[in-house]
């Protein structure tokens, strides 16, 4: 059922269930088989073919009497009535003979009742049944298979709105707070909304008193950050930067081991890895760095000036094995690049709403090194307090690229709910992100997952992952900005992204729209 209720129109859907008695159920399973049985007999003698359909019901009226003999199960008559509805006939008739193709490719004959339409609706209506439409007989195993296990109508009073079901219109509203799990991720095709229901969830957290911090690598929520009365830090702009060395968590007797992980981490992946002998000299030349400011295990210490990058890659010779990785640290630390990590830049961490944006570094290797940096820098704020915060991770399959940002990423989504933070990923490389070594430890720590848009070769990767059906996989194929599948713990349910269009002016990234907000809000030609 759950095929045909995705198709647009399809309303209330009404099954009136009457359960058959042991002997009407064998009685009625009896006449059955010798129906089946007179009919081969007629069609032996005429020499036709052996029709597959009577094998069918005759094998299945023998195994329903035997099931019922036995005690394992009972017959039922089922009145199934689906109501359509559309604004016009011939938008009407479209719907009905997409139900009509839909419900034979899964074995199912469904009628119009053009002569009984009163009976159909009141059939729909609560209140005693009325007189049967089209009984159907069902055996136990059918009906259980029939029934809708997934939810079409999720509503969490302490949330906020996600969209609406695409089956019933019903509005779907979530809290990801009261589940185990706060974190969400949204699987889609550029141009299928992604963005779009990211940069809603924000808003909407934010409207809730939830912090938000957010990592941007195309730029897509600056005029949302804007609106909102954000901090947007542009990392790659003349004297904007990041000290990945300063510490932004509270100050703890384990922050030190702490920053010193999430540095080598952080260093391995603008060395493009380090080698087994590499990695003691790190660790010793990053003590000493630290030693050589005055900071040490003592959290009254954290407070002082933080050494930089171009300072570990002075002393990263000084150490059997680090001459090496400070040649290949040298364009971050005093190169080209040095720039990024230059710590002039105070990161806001008491605002509300802090994106780090990265737009403005078009190569794909450096922003990939600058997210996980701007990332680890967001997460010692996540670790400040307990109150309740937003992650955004965009494009996360950029990030998932390399295994020290697969890690992080998967750290990050085994330990937020420890700070009371809900980690948010959008990626649209779905193959990709789920071949990584981490993809799908990341999924599985998800409760809210988001299926928007798919080409074919992703929709068969989530299909096999999810366990999708055939009717739910073409739906990716073929959906609309904004529709999608949606997986709350083990339910899930067609739905649709709602946006206002306050939130759509905020949040597009269509050429077109962009283009004629600038004429709208452009002077007047005097000339």
């Amino acid at each position: 059922m759950t095929s045909l209720l995705a198709i647009d129109g399809v309303g209330p859907v009404v099954m009136r269930v009457r359960p058959l008695a042991r002997g009407e159920a064998m009685s009625f399973m009896t006449v059955r088989l010798r129906q089946v049985r007179a009919a081969d007999r007629i069609a032996a003698e005429r020499g036709e073919l052996a029709d597959v359909e009577r094998e069918r019901v005759g094998d299945t009226a023998t195994a329903a009497r035997r099931s019922v003999q036995a005690g394992r199960g009972r017959i039922y008559l089922v009145d199934t009535i689906l109501l359509v509805d559309a604004a016009e006939a011939p938008t009407l008739s479209e719907r009905i003979e997409s139900l009509r193709l839909e419900g034979r490719g899964l074995g199912l004959e469904l009628e119009v009742a053009t002569f009984r339409l009163g009976d159909a609706w009141r059939a729909a209506l609560p209140g005693p049944a009325p007189r049967p439409i089209a009984e159907r007989n069902l055996d136990s195993g059918s009906l259980a298979a029939s029934l809708l296990h997934a939810a079409s109508d999720l509503y969490e009073p302490s949330g906020h709105l996600y969209g609406r079901s695409r089956t019933s219109g019903a509005p779907i509203v979530l809290d990801r707070f009261a589940h185990a799990s706060h974190n969400a991720i949204v699987l889609g095709q550029t141009g299928t909304g992604k963005t779009m229901f990211t940069g809603a969830e924000m808003s909407r957290c934010l409207i809730r008193g939830i912090r938000v911090l957010a990592v941007d690598p195309l730029g897509d929520y600056r005029r949302l950050t804007d609106e909102l009365g954000g901090s947007y830090l542009d990392l790659g702009v003349a004297g904007t930067g990041l000290n990945p060395f300063a510490f932004t968590a509270s100050a703890t007797d384990g922050a030190l081991t702490a920053k010193i992980a999430s540095l080598s981490r952080l260093i391995a992946a603008m060395a493009s890895g380090i080698t087994r002998d590499e990695r003691p000299a790190l660790d010793q030349a990053l003590r000493a760095t630290y030693e050589a400011a005055g900071i040490g295990p003592d959290p009254a210490s954290l407070d002082r000036p933080p050494p930089t990058l171009a300072d570990l890659v002075d002393r990263l010779p000084g150490f059997p094995g680090g001459e090496p990785l400070a040649h290949r640290l040298e364009r971050w630390a005093t190169g080209s690049l040095a720039h990024l990590f230059a710590g002039g830049t105070t990161l806001p961490l008491d605002r509300r709403l802090l994106v780090i944006g990265l737009a403005s570094l078009s190569d794909p290797e450096v922003r990939a090194v600058a997210q996980l940096a701007a990332l680890s820098v967001l997460w010692d704020a996540v670790r400040r307090d307990l109150a309740p915060k937003l992650i955004v991770v965009d494009e996360a399959w950029k990030v998932m690229r390399q295994p020290a940002g697969a890690e992080f990423i998967e750290e990050l989504a085994r330990s937020a709910r420890h700070y009371h933070a809900g980690l948010q990923l959008a990626t649209q490389d779905i193959v990709e992100f789920l071949r990584s070594d981490f993809g799908e430890s990341i999924v599985k720590q998800s409760d809210l997952r988001v299926l928007l848009g798919q080409t074919p070769e992703g929709a068969d990767a989530l299909a096999r992952y999810f366990d999708l059906t055939a009717a739910e996989r073409r739906s990716l194929v073929h959906a609309r900005p904004g529709e999608g599948l949606l997986f709350v713990g083990r339910s899930h349910v067609a739905f649709e992204a709602a946006v206002s269009r306050r939130e759509y002016a905020m949040l597009t990234t269509r050429p077109a729209d962009l283009l004629a907000a600038d004429q709208r809000y452009a002077p007047p030609d005097t000339g």
